[in-house]
């Protein structure tokens, strides 16, 4: 991961978890959208960089869908596992600029502070209580 990123790891592993899980799905549908408001601003010089940010947005969104923020079960993604999912798509995210061989100082700009964010959200929200395993409706 870039230095940034590996930065605000560091240093929100070390703060108290602040966000409460009930809260954390706006965050996420806020990063969704920032994402793919992007789309089409950084996609007018670099139509890769567009794609890039619908791909991050598209993938935050449907996290954002299937993970369960009560712990009931009801959702396929528990918050532990989203907490995984989210630093991979941090990691992605941070690097996609030289994935799309993008040399653009602001469009890896954007990136990174989208990969910084969402690793900021992932450390900083607070558990909510023990997992009881995904149930399927009836």
């Amino acid at each position: 991961m870039p230095l940034s990123t590996t930065l605000t790891d560091g240093l929100t592993r070390k703060l108290p978890p602040l966000i409460p899980s009930r809260h954390r799905s706006t965050l996420d549908y806020g990063i969704a959208a920032s994402f793919i408001a992007a789309a089409p601003i950084l996609g007018r010089s670099k139509p890769r960089a567009g794609l890039g940010c619908l791909l991050c947005g598209g993938a935050v969104f449907l996290l954002t869908r299937l993970t369960d923020y009560s712990n009931r079960g009801t959702r396929p993604v528990s918050m532990h596992t989203r907490r995984e999912l989210d630093l991979g798509l941090a990691a992605f995210t941070a690097v996609l600029p030289q994935i799309l061989e993008s040399d653009d100082s602001r469009e890896k700009g954007f990136f990174l502070a989208e990969a910084a964010l969402l690793t900021a959200v992932s450390n900083l929200t607070k558990p909510s209580g023990v997992y009881r395993g995904y149930r399927r409706a009836a």
